[in-house]
């Protein structure tokens, strides 16, 4: 046990561990305007009457939302592949620390979500990384057969109904914001007890996380932790993988359908279905385009050298996450310093920037002190039990 401990930590890939610490910036700058109002209620196409604001949350729609939460689970995916690759070879038994792992997780997600924040992403995790176990073994090609297959028919059902539903009734796809969430919201955060505020977590965390929306969220995840298991598997983070690939059409096509999907809603018409291409669809494939960019990117050494203080957040990256919503939720929420619902996007954008910088500069200096980050210890100790 303790040469397979010392393995999973002494053989990290520099690559993944920027791409996580940038995946948290990228997850940060889209988690910052549901941290400070509620964005959960008010419909994705958030408009603003101040143009630089408007200019801002476009900007978010385009480039960030809906891209990189898919990047953490292509990450989690290539990890998972990483995790059983290195217990084959040491020949320990992968199910028991697995299930321990996914547990550990879970746990983590259940403080996040009930104790902090209700936008928490490690219950799902915890849960969706259950079916990883039906393919370890899968080809490359398997992987990327039911990731593409997993991620395309949902998807197309899906968007077939929508569509069907506008051409009998047009504005039953219009998306309006709830203004009694809002207004429910906006009280327990901004001026709520610590109960009243636990109450409201519970709340939108049942409005997302239901027994209706379990297998929407699955099929979502899913796919992208198998597009990651392939990539590892495919050799993309090896020093040549990426020419094994063709990497100049896998720009080529995914930019050019991230450009599509991403702006249909402003080509055309705002609705449920425009909404839906672009975010369910065009994100993910977003995500895809800015991974094979970034591991171009970071062939040169150079780029390598200007990136690699984003590797300390990432190789803490469950640490940070927490992190993040302890801070933003300390801001915002009413027993803390209450600013709930009181900040512009652009506020907003700004501190997500300095908390990010901070985040930087405190896993830097921890690194160099200790191995692992905080939540990593105790997650390492619950899945070896030692």
């Amino acid at each position: 046990m303790e040469k397979f401990e010392q393995i999973t930590s002494s053989k990290r890939i520099s690559s993944l561990d920027v791409l996580r610490g940038l995946a948290l910036l990228g997850i940060l700058f889209v988690n910052m305007r549901d941290f400070s109002g509620p964005l959960l209620y008010m419909g994705k196409m958030v408009v603003s009457l101040d143009p630089l604001n408007n200019f801002v949350e476009k900007a978010l729609t385009l480039f960030v939302q809906a891209s990189f939460y898919p990047l953490f689970a292509f990450l989690f995916g290539a990890g998972t592949i990483i995790f059983y690759e290195r217990a084959k070879e040491k020949e320990i038994a992968f199910g028991p620390l697995y299930l321990r792992r996914l547990l550990g997780l879970g746990f983590f997600g259940m403080i996040h979500a009930f104790f902090i924040w209700h936008g928490d992403i490690l219950i799902t995790y915890a849960v969706t990384g259950l079916f990883m176990f039906f393919f370890l073994k899968s080809s490359p090609l398997a992987l990327l057969g039911w990731s593409i297959g997993l991620f395309l028919v949902p998807n197309l059902i899906f968007n077939a109904l929508l569509f069907l539903t506008m051409l009998i009734d047009p504005s039953s796809l219009s998306v309006f914001a709830n203004e009694e969430e809002i207004s429910q919201a906006i009280a327990s955060y901004q001026q709520g007890s610590y109960w009243e505020v636990a109450n409201q977590r519970i709340h939108d965390w049942l409005y997302v996380n239901n027994l209706f929306s379990a297998p929407f969220l699955i099929l979502s995840i899913l796919p992208m932790f198998l597009f990651g298991a392939y990539a590892f598997r495919s050799g993309w983070f090896d020093k040549e993988g990426m020419k094994k690939i063709h990497t100049k059409w896998v720009l080529i096509i995914t930019g050019g359908l991230a450009v599509l999907l991403k702006g249909i809603p402003y080509i055309t018409v705002q609705n449920a279905l425009t909404e839906q291409l672009q975010l369910s669809v065009g994100g993910p494939v977003l995500t895809v385009f800015y991974v094979a960019g970034f591991l171009v990117l970071y062939r040169n050494g150079k780029v390598q050298k200007a990136l690699r203080f984003f590797a300390a957040v990432g190789k803490a990256s469950l640490s940070n996450y927490l992190l993040q919503s302890i801070i933003c939720t300390m801001l915002f929420y009413s027993y803390g310093i209450g600013l709930y619902n009181q900040i512009s996007t652009i506020v907003g954008m700004a501190l997500t920037l300095i908390i990010f910088a901070g985040q930087i500069l405190i896993s830097n200096l921890w690194f160099s002190k200790f191995k692992s980050g905080p939540a990593e210890w105790l997650w390492r100790k619950f899945i070896y039990l030692r």
